[in-house]
Protein backbone atom coordinates (compact mmCIF):
# COMPACT_ATOMS: atom_id res chain seq x y z
CA UNK A 1 0.00 0.00 0.00
CA UNK A 2 1.65 3.75 -1.24
CA UNK A 3 1.01 6.54 1.38
CA UNK A 4 -0.28 9.38 -0.34
CA UNK A 5 -1.19 12.69 1.39
CA UNK A 6 -4.99 13.50 1.76
CA UNK A 7 -5.82 15.65 -0.61
CA UNK A 8 -8.77 17.79 -1.09
CA UNK A 9 -11.42 16.15 -2.75
CA UNK A 10 -14.32 17.75 -4.84
CA UNK A 11 -17.21 16.42 -2.50
CA UNK A 12 -19.87 17.30 -4.87
CA UNK A 13 -18.33 14.76 -8.04
CA UNK A 14 -20.62 12.25 -8.66
CA UNK A 15 -17.86 9.75 -10.96
CA UNK A 16 -14.68 9.56 -12.25
CA UNK A 17 -11.95 7.56 -13.31
CA UNK A 18 -11.24 5.80 -10.24
CA UNK A 19 -14.98 4.90 -9.09
CA UNK A 20 -15.03 1.82 -11.44
CA UNK A 21 -12.89 -0.81 -10.24
CA UNK A 22 -10.05 -2.61 -13.20
CA UNK A 23 -11.53 -5.92 -13.00
CA UNK A 24 -9.83 -7.43 -15.94
CA UNK A 25 -6.77 -9.98 -14.53
CA UNK A 26 -3.77 -10.18 -15.88
CA UNK A 27 -4.44 -6.50 -17.86
CA UNK A 28 -0.71 -5.43 -16.42
CA UNK A 29 0.57 -7.27 -19.59
CA UNK A 30 -1.33 -5.22 -21.98
CA UNK A 31 0.07 -2.01 -20.38
CA UNK A 32 3.34 -2.79 -20.17
CA UNK A 33 3.03 -4.07 -23.79
CA UNK A 34 1.16 -0.65 -25.24
CA UNK A 35 3.80 1.60 -23.13
CA UNK A 36 7.14 -0.58 -24.09
CA UNK A 37 6.05 0.40 -27.70
CA UNK A 38 7.84 -2.82 -29.71
CA UNK A 39 11.23 -1.68 -27.62
CA UNK A 40 11.83 -4.83 -25.03
CA UNK A 41 15.25 -3.83 -24.69
CA UNK A 42 16.47 -4.13 -20.83
CA UNK A 43 17.33 -0.67 -20.99
CA UNK A 44 13.65 0.32 -22.58
CA UNK A 45 12.08 -2.06 -19.97
CA UNK A 46 13.84 -0.25 -17.07
CA UNK A 47 12.57 3.11 -18.20
CA UNK A 48 8.80 1.69 -18.79
CA UNK A 49 6.92 3.08 -15.54
CA UNK A 50 4.18 0.15 -16.14
CA UNK A 51 7.48 -2.54 -15.61
CA UNK A 52 8.57 -0.46 -12.43
CA UNK A 53 4.54 -0.45 -11.58
CA UNK A 54 4.21 -4.15 -12.10
CA UNK A 55 7.33 -5.55 -9.84
CA UNK A 56 6.34 -2.91 -6.86
CA UNK A 57 3.69 -4.91 -6.37
CA UNK A 58 5.51 -8.24 -6.13
CA UNK A 59 8.19 -6.90 -4.41
CA UNK A 60 6.11 -5.04 -2.18
CA UNK A 61 4.31 -8.05 -0.13
CA UNK A 62 7.46 -10.32 -1.10
CA UNK A 63 8.79 -9.92 2.80
CA UNK A 64 5.62 -10.68 4.47
CA UNK A 65 5.82 -14.20 2.46
CA UNK A 66 9.41 -14.50 3.65
CA UNK A 67 8.56 -13.70 7.39
CA UNK A 68 5.91 -16.55 7.78
CA UNK A 69 7.72 -18.73 6.26
CA UNK A 70 10.97 -18.12 8.46
CA UNK A 71 9.63 -16.75 11.40
CA UNK A 72 6.31 -18.54 11.78
CA UNK A 73 6.76 -21.66 10.00
CA UNK A 74 3.74 -21.58 8.18
CA UNK A 75 2.70 -23.88 4.80
CA UNK A 76 2.20 -22.78 1.30
CA UNK A 77 -1.23 -22.26 1.15
CA UNK A 78 -2.18 -20.96 4.49
CA UNK A 79 0.52 -18.26 3.86
CA UNK A 80 -0.64 -17.70 0.13
CA UNK A 81 -3.92 -16.80 2.02
CA UNK A 82 -3.01 -13.94 4.20
CA UNK A 83 -0.80 -12.55 1.91
CA UNK A 84 -4.40 -12.33 -0.79
CA UNK A 85 -5.90 -11.32 2.45
CA UNK A 86 -3.33 -8.35 3.33
CA UNK A 87 -3.50 -6.79 -0.76
CA UNK A 88 -7.32 -7.57 -0.57
CA UNK A 89 -7.17 -4.90 2.87
CA UNK A 90 -4.97 -2.61 1.00
CA UNK A 91 -7.50 -2.70 -2.25
CA UNK A 92 -10.53 -2.59 0.00
CA UNK A 93 -8.77 0.93 1.48
CA UNK A 94 -8.73 1.87 -1.88
CA UNK A 95 -11.93 1.50 -3.36
CA UNK A 96 -13.56 2.79 0.21
CA UNK A 97 -12.32 6.18 0.25
CA UNK A 98 -9.91 5.03 2.91
CA UNK A 99 -13.04 3.27 4.52
CA UNK A 100 -15.27 6.23 3.83
CA UNK A 101 -13.37 9.15 5.16
CA UNK A 102 -13.71 10.62 1.42
CA UNK A 103 -17.02 9.75 -0.11
CA UNK A 104 -15.63 8.48 -2.94
CA UNK A 105 -12.28 6.23 -4.04
CA UNK A 106 -8.94 8.52 -4.14
CA UNK A 107 -6.87 5.48 -5.36
CA UNK A 108 -7.98 2.68 -8.31
CA UNK A 109 -8.81 -0.72 -6.89
CA UNK A 110 -7.23 -3.08 -9.20
CA UNK A 111 -7.77 -7.10 -9.58
CA UNK A 112 -3.87 -7.24 -10.36
CA UNK A 113 -2.88 -5.27 -8.12
CA UNK A 114 -4.56 -8.73 -5.70
CA UNK A 115 -2.50 -11.16 -8.01
CA UNK A 116 0.63 -9.29 -8.17
CA UNK A 117 0.98 -8.84 -4.45
CA UNK A 118 -0.52 -11.90 -3.21
CA UNK A 119 2.48 -13.23 -6.15
CA UNK A 120 5.01 -11.29 -4.28
CA UNK A 121 4.06 -13.35 -0.92
CA UNK A 122 4.23 -16.86 -2.92
CA UNK A 123 7.95 -15.41 -4.18
CA UNK A 124 8.63 -14.09 -0.38
CA UNK A 125 7.79 -17.81 0.69
CA UNK A 126 9.86 -19.63 -1.96
CA UNK A 127 12.60 -17.72 -1.36
CA UNK A 128 12.85 -17.83 2.43
CA UNK A 129 13.64 -21.55 2.22
CA UNK A 130 17.22 -21.08 0.51
CA UNK A 131 17.66 -17.62 2.22
CA UNK A 132 16.44 -19.13 5.83
CA UNK A 133 19.28 -21.36 5.72
CA UNK A 134 21.92 -18.94 6.28
CA UNK A 135 20.08 -17.12 8.89
CA UNK A 136 20.24 -17.90 12.32
CA UNK A 137 17.53 -20.22 13.94
CA UNK A 138 14.39 -17.79 15.05
CA UNK A 139 14.00 -20.14 17.48
CA UNK A 140 14.52 -18.44 20.87
CA UNK A 141 15.64 -21.74 23.03
CA UNK A 142 18.31 -22.17 20.24
CA UNK A 143 19.82 -19.06 21.73
CA UNK A 144 19.44 -19.48 25.13
CA UNK A 145 21.15 -22.72 25.50
CA UNK A 146 23.82 -21.13 22.87
CA UNK A 147 24.50 -17.67 24.49
CA UNK A 148 23.06 -18.21 27.87
CA UNK A 149 26.20 -19.74 30.04
CA UNK A 150 28.44 -16.98 28.41
CA UNK A 151 28.51 -13.11 29.11
CA UNK A 152 31.32 -12.00 27.90
CA UNK A 153 32.61 -8.31 28.49
CA UNK A 154 31.83 -7.37 25.15
CA UNK A 155 28.41 -8.07 25.49
CA UNK A 156 28.44 -6.27 28.81
CA UNK A 157 30.05 -3.02 27.09
CA UNK A 158 27.31 -3.38 24.41
CA UNK A 159 24.59 -3.57 26.84
CA UNK A 160 25.97 -0.72 29.01
CA UNK A 161 26.28 1.46 25.83
CA UNK A 162 22.59 0.21 24.51
CA UNK A 163 21.33 1.21 28.27
CA UNK A 164 23.06 4.37 27.89
CA UNK A 165 21.70 5.54 24.43
CA UNK A 166 18.15 4.85 25.42
CA UNK A 167 18.54 6.69 28.94
CA UNK A 168 20.09 9.52 26.32
CA UNK A 169 17.03 9.74 24.13
CA UNK A 170 15.09 8.94 27.04
CA UNK A 171 16.38 12.43 28.52
CA UNK A 172 15.86 14.51 25.63
CA UNK A 173 12.67 13.24 24.72
CA UNK A 174 11.67 14.65 28.08
CA UNK A 175 13.66 17.57 28.06
CA UNK A 176 12.17 18.53 23.99
CA UNK A 177 8.56 17.83 26.03
CA UNK A 178 9.47 20.48 28.51
CA UNK A 179 10.69 23.14 25.83
CA UNK A 180 8.06 22.32 23.85
CA UNK A 181 5.01 23.42 26.57
CA UNK A 182 7.12 26.48 27.36
CA UNK A 183 9.47 25.57 30.79
CA UNK A 184 12.30 27.31 31.11
CA UNK A 185 14.80 24.04 31.92
CA UNK A 186 17.08 26.58 33.41
CA UNK A 187 17.93 26.50 36.97
CA UNK A 188 15.25 28.96 39.36
CA UNK A 189 16.51 30.03 42.83
CA UNK A 190 14.12 29.94 44.40
CA UNK A 191 13.30 32.02 48.03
Amino acid sequence: MTAFHLAQTNLGRTRGPLDSPQLRPFYFVEVVSQRARGHWSPGALLHNPAVWTTALNVVMLAPLGFYVRYARRMRLVPATLIGFGVSLFFELTQLTGLWFVYPCPYRLFSVDDLLLNTAGVVTGWLLAGPLGRLLPSPEPEHDRRRYATKVTFTRRLFALATDLLGFAALLGFLFGLLTLFGEDLRHRDTP
